[in-house]
């Protein structure tokens, strides 16, 4: 097995570390330290059927990464706990399997390079924390076969996306859930694509959208289960000031300064 240690975790450009096998080695989850770097294309492979649930440590997003739920099918049906903070700027992909959970558990303010859901069968992610998806875009994708799968989100508390966030949904969802979007909870974003077409946004203008919303999939079944409600207000870019403002203000403090200059003098 993998002795502990307590160092932290870099993976460079590229590299994949595969923890676990068919049988069930616990230990090699030791292998991760006590937090994790990812670089551009790195992989994390969490081949373990035990410990359930995997409880992820600090990752910080240095570029874009993927990590593997259940490579195998050694590890259905297990929940993936991330208690760590992330941070970066990177984008962080997570692939589900069967039965996989992903719980995002933490608040991630200074993570800004989105999330996406990738899936290789019937699998959910729930965010269960305010800011859990930091101030990205999330994706959240479905099974390329049987296209009637994939993942669902499943949101469990008042926003957990960035209030300029674009969501996009595709494909297929959790056959064991009720729908690709489940709101048990209420968001505010910017932006809401379904299979590429914007829903609401800067184009399509803003939308409120629940159960009762009468949007339905690929396959003509509901999106949107849950007594939550998705607010899109169409602004994906906070406001800035004017040029025009910014030329008054400015001239302003020029003015302003000069002023307190010359009473000085004056009391001299």
């Amino acid at each position: 097995s993998t002795p502990s240690y307590s160092g932290n975790l870099t993976l460079e450009m590229n590299s994949t570390l595969q923890m676990g096998w068919t049988t069930s080695r616990p230990n090699s989850f030791n292998a991760i330290g006590g937090s994790v770097t990812m670089n551009d294309g790195s992989q994390l492979r969490l081949r373990l059927p035990d410990p359930n649930p995997v409880v992820l440590p600090d990752i910080t997003m240095a570029g874009n990464g993927s990590i593997h739920l259940s490579p195998s099918t050694s590890a259905h049906h297990r929940a993936r706990e991330f208690n760590g903070i992330i941070d970066g700027v990177g984008t962080l992909t997570v692939i589900g399997n069967n039965n996989n959970t992903a719980n995002l558990n933490v608040a991630n303010p200074d993570w800004s390079g989105g999330f996406i859901a990738d899936a290789d069968d019937s699998w959910r992610v729930d965010a269960n924390a305010a800011g859990a998806f930091g101030t990205g875009d999330v994706t959240i994708n479905g099974d390329s076969s049987p296209t009637d799968r994939g993942a669902t989100l499943r949101i469990n508390v008042d926003d957990v996306m960035d209030d300029f966030a674009t969501l996009n949904l595709n494909g297929g969802f959790d056959h064991r859930l009720s729908s690709k979007l489940i709101l048990n909870a209420d968001d505010t974003i910017g932006a809401f694509f379904l299979d590429g077409l914007e829903i609401a946004g800067p184009n399509a203008g803003p939308g409120m959208f629940d159960q009762s919303s009468g949007l339905v999939d690929f396959l003509g079944r509901p999106l949107i289960t849950g007594n939550g409600t998705l607010n899109v207000t169409g602004i994906t870019q906070p406001a800035v000031p004017e040029p025009a403002s910014v030329s008054i203000w400015s001239l302003m403090g020029i003015a302003l300064a000069g002023f307190g200059v010359h009473r000085a003098r004056k009391k001299k």
